[in-house]
């Protein structure tokens, strides 16, 4: 597995994996109505602004991709959306093709996000989760402290979402 700095024509494969993540991982846990409403085209001009605008501040999607140069699974991160008194930096989002899965993808990616983090000098770090996601075991296993609650609205149904707190960027794994 290669992991690599987001490029303006990894949108639609990034859009792939956001679209086909979210309608597995989220089945049940959001509306069937709102997840069978993700289109991959609607989501293209979503990434294509994202990965545009990582060239001006410090935000930086990463990439992996499999032995085929397929991209299986992304992460997204930056500064701090909110809580930026209590860290330094944020874990926007990471997904995974649902048939990659438990390989030890989320894991190179976590660990990319610190270290591109360490390489801003910055200490600490936040990433927010559906409280009912199983990514909240994972969250924790890699030292996250569930820390916060908050809720986030998708197709105007409100989720409780946890903000898991790293007060210091977990040891390297990379």
């Amino acid at each position: 597995m290669n992991i690599r700095v987001a490029r303006l024509e990894d949108a639609l494969e990034i859009a792939t994996v956001r679209v086909l993540s979210w309608k597995k991982a989220y089945r049940n846990l959001i509306s069937d109505h709102y997840l069978d409403s993700l289109t991959i085209p609607e989501r293209v001009p979503k990434w294509i602004k994202r990965i545009n605008q990582t060239k001006i501040d410090p935000s930086r999607i990463f990439v992996i991709q499999d032995s085929d140069l397929r991209i299986v699974g992304y992460t997204w991160c930056g500064i701090p959306r909110n809580y930026s008194d209590v860290v330094d930096g944020e874990l926007y989002a990471m997904y995974i093709l649902p048939e990659y899965w438990q390989q030890g993808i989320g894991t190179q990616l976590f660990f990319k996000v610190v270290q591109y983090f360490e390489e801003l000098g910055y200490q600490s770090m936040l990433i927010w989760a559906l409280s009912q996601n199983s990514a909240c075991e994972f969250y924790q296993k890699l030292g996250g402290i569930p820390t916060y609650v908050d809720f986030i609205t998708h197709a105007e149904e409100k989720y409780e979402e946890t903000g898991f707190v790293w007060s210091t960027l977990p040891s390297k794994m990379y």
